[in-house]
């Protein structure tokens, strides 16, 4: 017998088209999944408790996700929380997408669909974060595309404020203008395998899994979700004319050819500092904060991808 299957909805994504989305898909994907059951999520951090609660039942079949890039990755922390991994596609529905555009799946929601019945399963690589909140509490997040300090995740907290009024596309590039040129640079140090790799001021540090993160941004135009490496991309000490330049060379991925950014393969934990405050961290479009140090290392083969 074929286990059933889950498929958790964001009716909000894309601006509210979520709903609207799935009500067009359903009828194909019942019929694709029979047996589905549909749980539309509520509101933040709903996809995680409910892909929880899917993974503890004896026989979870695949979990289908219909939302963007923050939807996936509260549902990937649901499983990944437990170590259960079902089979999980993704039928792109958000405003970045970039998870199934680094992972090859098409961004045309009917075709991603039609692509899950092939039954084709890929393992990827996940990224685990570890780190302490400043309560004291420590966490565990899992991530698909990047992990990132510095400007990144201020632009990310501007975008989701400004993403009701702006189109979709227009939305992190200005994002990323209002970020660098409020921005204030900080010191950090980065350690791998016991050795410094990074020592002082940068704009932003990215850890990336895929190539892309913000809607299509070539943050880390050389990564591959499925080699079990990181690349580690710091944006150092530029001028505000440097920077917004650099800015625009990220769809082209361009960026890292300038003076002051370095790439760097990572395989190990990585180790993340700012010596003049707290950490603030985007993963996956969502935002933390740590205090001390931030740990990231790779999961190789961590997930099972219907593509």
């Amino acid at each position: 017998m074929v286990a059933p299957a889950l498929a958790i909805v964001n009716p909000v994504a894309a601006r509210g088209g979520g709903a609207a989305l799935w009500r067009r898909l359903e009828p194909a994907a019942r019929t694709l999944l029979p047996g589905l059951t549909v749980r539309l999520t509520e509101g933040p951090g709903n996809a995680e408790e409910i892909a929880r609660e899917w993974a503890l039942r004896p026989r979870a079949g695949p979990l289908l996700v219909a939302g963007g890039d923050g939807t996936a990755h509260e549902a990937v922390n649901g499983l990944l929380g437990l170590g259960v991994t079902p089979p999980l596609a993704i039928i792109p529905a958000g405003t970045g997408n970039d998870f199934a555009r680094n992972t090859g799946i098409p961004l045309n929601a009917e075709e991603a669909l039609a692509r899950i019945g092939g039954g084709a399963l890929r393992r990827v690589d996940v990224v685990r974060l570890e780190f302490r909140e400043p309560g004291g509490a420590s966490r565990t997040v899992f991530a698909l595309n990047s992990v990132s300090v510095g400007v990144g995740p201020r632009a990310n907290l501007i975008a989701h404020r400004i993403r009701g009024a702006i189109p979709g596309h227009l939305c992190y590039p200005l994002a990323g203008v209002a970020a660098l040129i409020s921005n204030r640079m900080g010191r950090y140090t980065v350690t791998a395998d016991g050795r410094a790799i990074h020592q002082g001021a940068a704009l932003n540090i990215t850890v990336a899994n895929c190539a892309t993160f913000g809607g299509g941004m070539r943050i880390s135009p050389g990564s591959r979700p499925d080699d079990g490496v990181l690349e580690q991309v710091v944006i150092g000490r530029l001028g505000l004319f440097r920077a917004l330049l650099a800015l625009s060379r990220l769809y082209g991925g361009t960026h890292v050819g300038m003076r002051g950014v370095t790439v760097t393969p990572l395989t190990g934990s990585v180790r993340i500092a700012r010596s003049d405050g707290p950490l603030l961290i985007e993963a996956d479009g969502q935002s933390f904060t740590a205090v001390g140090e931030l740990a990231v290392e790779v999961l190789p083969d961590g997930l099972g991808l219907l593509n």
